[in-house]
């Protein structure tokens, strides 16, 4: 089952069908990934006990390498070009800092920025603010930084989170009321003109044993910078 929520009445208008469909890439990309990886480690020894945050980011980087796939000809028949890991050099010292995914269109001088990643949580699983509000830190400090003749920078996050309990309407509910009071206050933290919850969506993912249940919530947020 897939679910589509929106965090007020209504289709928002800034929610486009390209973005509507960059959740659908995000949805399949998250499942293909979790079936690779239960193939890949099933009747594996246990690995050695690595940090979390680095098995995370190892996850995240998966997950995004699936979408730029996914999407590579979905978005050339739009008319733009994706570069996943799109380097933009400030003028310092040291690597530049780079974007998850980059999608240029030359009809319309644009460059649509995209950052993605796993919920920030405690160590109780409850959801946090913090991964919202670094990579939209990033994405405002960087929206100076523009190519010739792509002077229009657009600027979203997409966050998932993996539950592996049942997915009910209150979880459901739970999850966009989570991200839309994070999205508010990171816009206040940041003194952005905007940092908007579009929509939650998401839906059940392929569970390897029977009776265990597993799905995923994803978040999509516009950032826009001063």
């Amino acid at each position: 089952m897939r679910f589509r929520d929106y965090p007020t009445a209504g289709h928002p208008p800034a929610l486009t069908a390209a973005l509507e469909e960059l959740l659908v890439l995000t949805y399949g990309a998250i499942e293909s990934t979790n079936v690779e990886r239960w193939a890949l480690e099933f009747g594996a020894a246990a690995p050695p006990g690595l940090p979390g945050t680095m098995r995370r980011s190892a996850y995240e980087t998966d997950v995004v390498g699936s979408i730029h796939r996914l999407g590579q000809r979905y978005w050339e028949r739009r008319g733009e070009a994706a570069v996943w890991e799109r380097p933009l050099p400030t003028g310092l010292p040291g690597r530049p800092p780079s974007v998850d995914i980059a999608l240029f269109d030359t009809a319309n001088a644009r460059e649509t920025r995209l950052e993605f990643g796993v919920c920030s949580t405690t160590a109780a699983g409850t959801l946090t603010r913090q991964k919202l509000r670094d990579d939209a830190e990033k994405l405002v400090e960087l929206a100076v930084h523009t190519d010739g003749g792509f002077g229009a920078v657009e600027n979203y996050v997409v966050l998932w989170h993996h539950y592996r309990v049942a997915l009910t309407l209150d979880r459901r509910r739970a999850f966009r009321r989570a991200m839309r009071h994070h999205a508010a206050e990171v816009a206040a933290a940041l003194g952005t003109p905007g940092v908007e919850l579009l929509v939650t969506s998401g839906g059940d993912l392929f569970a390897p044993q029977h009776g265990q249940e597993h799905w995923v919530a994803i978040g999509l947020f516009r950032v826009v910078a001063p």
